[in-house]
Formats: structure tokens, C-alpha cells, sequence
């Protein structure tokens, strides 16, 4: 018989607590972890980065810790797609070199610089706007990765889990502004929840999955593919006048609320079930 566990990323994981509640399994401790490995044991790897000697021994781990790591570090998750000219359009233009960082510049545009390569929700971010730099100056101390700012007309949220061999589910979701938040004082570049933005499976009383456009699943699909990923949360912006859009991350411990809970919970089981007892 199979034993499922759980390795949330933090001990405090209110999603990997949830997960792991509605699958009926055990988390397994960060540190002095009494887990002994028994063969056709299979681990939800909820973020983590590291796993033990014990737990790497798992018969399956959704999730490997190499390819969390992978989309963990901003910059690493940007280099798995910059090497290839069709990959590399798949996600926001990347840079680590000041020279193409001001030649964004002097064309007008304007760049998110990062000084958190391993961060969540806008944290260790700077905006370098050409049309204030005259007047204000530019601190790139710190920054060590720089992406192109991309106007959107929207930003997305899609789930993936791999159930089968061919087969993944998904669950589209967008950003939108919280009901009653003031939009004068919202900072429209960097849309996080302590800016007022939820991520919503309804939109103006229509479902996102109705409206989203092919080119947001797509690319989205594509990079979650190309990164090996058993489940995960990826982030797309979708810029309107070029029809265009760009992967800004992936998140393999994302937030969870609501109907977000339910989506993953079946569907890893469904994955679970779907795993041969002979395969290793």
C-alpha cells in the first residue's frame, strides 16, 4: 500500500496544511524528522528545496527539490529558457547586464530592477523609470537581475497538475484590485496582495477560463512543461497591443484559498491513484 506524505517548504504553510488536511496524510518536519523510507513511499514536495537522505529515496516525489530550486531563484528560473530563442520568448525579456539595462533606458522603457532573487510578493523590487532618473537619479546598488517593464492589461494565475502520463489538469484564475481599495494610491506596476490584488476565478461575473486569451494558457502550459514540473502556479501578463504574453514566475508552494484548495487536493489524489504500484 502506498504511503503519501508531505514536505511543505516552511513549517508555518498554511496551504501545504491545508493540502495535506484534505488528502488525509502527514507533513513531515523540517528538522529532526523521524521519517524512514519504505519502498513505493511517494512525497508532495510543497516547495521545499531540500529533502533528506531518507525522503530522496521516495519510490515518487512530485516536485524534485532540483527543479523547486529551479523556479525559486528568479534568475535561475530565467536561465532555463534563455538559452533557447523559442524559449526565451516565453518570459519576460531578463537581463544581468547593466549595458542592456540602459539601452532599455534611452528607448523610454522602464525596468523592474531586483535586489530578492528568492522572494514573494514585490519584495526587493525597483522601478527605473527614464522619465524621472533626470531628476530623481537611478540606485542600481543591490539589483542583481533586471527584467523589461511590460505594460498588461491583465495578469493571470494558471494551476497545473500533472495527473498521468498525458494528462494535467489546470485552473485558470485572475488578478483583479479588491473590492473598495482606493485605486489612486495603488501602485499598478507591482500587483500584490498587500497592494489590494486577489486572484479570482470570476471576473465581471464571467469566468476567467471564457476570456483568458489562447496565447496566456499557452505559454504558460509550455513553460510548466519545460521546466518538468509535477504541479504548479504560473504567472502570466498579457500585454494587449501586441497580443503578447510573458511568464513572470513559478510558484510550486502558491497560495491557496477556496476553490484553489479543492483543485489541487483532487487532483494530486487523482495523480496518486493514477501511479502503477510497479512503476519506479
Amino acid at each position: 500500500m502506498k504511503r503519501v506524505f508531505l514536505k511543505p517548504y516552511h513549517r508555518t504553510s498554511k496551504s501545504a496544511r491545508l493540502v495535506a488536511s484534505k488528502l488525509g496524510i502527514k507533513r513531515l518536519k523540517l528538522k529532526n524528522s523521524k521519517y524512514k523510507h519504505r519502498k513505493g513511499d511517494i512525497i508532495i514536495n510543497w516547495g521545499s528545496q531540500r529533502l533528506n537522505s531518507e525522503e530522496l529515496k521516495a519510490r515518487a516525489i512530485f516536485n524534485p527539490p532540483s527543479r523547486v530550486e529551479a523556479c525559486s531563484n528568479k534568475e535561475k528560473f530565467f536561465s532555463q529558457f534563455n538559452h533557447r530563442h523559442n524559449l526565451r520568448e516565453l518570459v519576460v525579456p531578463n537581463t544581468t547586464d547593466e549595458d542592456v539595462v540602459q539601452e532599455w533606458l534611452n528607448e523610454g522603457r522602464k525596468v523592474v530592477g531586483r535586489k530578492l532573487l528568492s522572494s514573494h510578493s514585490g519584495r526587493g523590487i525597483v522601478i527605473l523609470d527614464p522619465e524621472k532618473i533626470p531628476d530623481e537619479g537611478v540606485d542600481i546598488e543591490g539589483i542583481s537581475l533586471y527584467t523589461k517593464y511590460i505594460p498588461k492589461k491583465a495578469e493571470y494565475r494558471i494551476h497545473f497538475v500533472r495527473t498521468g502520463f498525458e494528462r494535467i489538469e489546470s485552473l485558470i484564475s485572475q488578478k483583479v484590485l479588491r473590492s473598495g481599495v482606493d485605486k489612486s494610491k495603488v501602485n499598478w506596476h507591482v500587483r500584490n496582495h498587500d497592494g489590494g490584488f486577489i486572484f479570482a476565478q470570476n471576473v465581471g461575473g464571467r469566468p476567467v477560463v471564457d476570456t483568458v486569451p489562447d496565447k496566456v494558457f499557452a505559454v504558460a502550459r509550455t513553460a510548466f512543461l519545460h521546466l518538468g514540473l509535477n504541479f504548479g502556479a504560473v504567472d502570466v501578463i498579457y500585454n494587449e497591443r501586441k497580443d503578447k504574453a510573458y511568464v513572470l514566475e513559478i510558484n510550486t508552494a502558491p497560495g491557496l484559498m477556496g476553490r484553489t484548495v479543492d483543485f489541487y487536493t483532487d487532483a494530486l489524489r487523482t495523480a496518486i491513484k493514477n501511479m502503477k504500484a510497479d512503476r519506479h
